[in-house]
């Protein structure tokens, strides 16, 4: 969800240690019948070898494991029972990337942004004609773990705003906004793979274009909030 968590001594409330694929047993994602017109993985017994293996460790927001992830592990092909390492289990193709280091494909590539009458809501990159494989990864990871639940959209509606502004100034050749922005942007900040979509945006359809089509929706987002 690209949510910054609190760091420090007050971090483990806000952290979970998650397990990427599941430790105990794995239920059928979804639970309803009929969701996808493509199979998403049996249940099966989990995967009890991997419990202890550093390489299925990972970290997440409350929401995304507590409350989305749980005991679910959608796959496109068959389960694989008793390996020992992460990359035994590769041919299941699991729809959720791994988020840590370059083993799996970098959810970029998959995922991308746009600002709907919603707000700014995660899309998939590919469309179904174009890349079948990446499309159907895509709306599984924007499916699974809400991606566009609406604190989500929030968060990132506030985040736009606050570019914009340092957008206009680095444009006009201000020095320090042009430094605020590259941090704006960074792998380090919230929501970066949405602010990165929104510079491009930006770019594309000008700075008219955006005050007129995308600033009055992200300002009603947060007001909505508010009341």
């Amino acid at each position: 969800c690209e949510q910054r968590l609190e760091g420090g001594p007050l971090g483990t409330i806000a952290h979970d240690l998650e397990h990427y694929r599941p430790k105990g047993n794995v239920r059928a994602w979804p639970t309803e019948a009929g969701r996808y017109p493509f199979t998403t993985g049996d249940a099966s017994d989990g995967y009890y070898r991997l419990a202890y293996h550093l390489g299925n460790y990972a970290a997440s927001c409350k929401v995304c494991n507590s409350l989305l992830k749980l005991d679910f592990f959608p796959i496109a092909a068959s389960r694989i029972a008793d390996q020992n390492a992460p990359a035994d289990y590769a041919a299941e193709l699991p729809f959720l990337c791994y988020p840590i280091g370059t083993a799996d494909e970098d959810p970029k590539e998959l995922l991308s942004f746009t600002i709907s009458p919603d707000g700014p809501i995660a899309i998939p990159k590919h469309s179904e004609t174009e890349d079948a494989d990446h499309w159907r990864r895509a709306m599984i990871m924007i499916d699974f773990l809400d991606l566009n639940r609406a604190g989500l959209r929030v968060s990132r509606s506030m985040s736009l705003l606050a570019i914009w502004e340092t957008y206009k100034n680095a444009k006009r050749g201000d020095v320090g906004s042009s430094t605020t922005l590259a941090i704006f942007t960074s792998p380090r900040a919230p929501h970066t793979s949405c602010a990165q979509r929104f510079v491009e945006l930006c770019d594309e359809v000008g700075q008219a274009e955006v005050e007129r089509l995308y600033l009055p929706i992200l300002q009603r987002i947060i007001q909505n909030s508010n009341a």
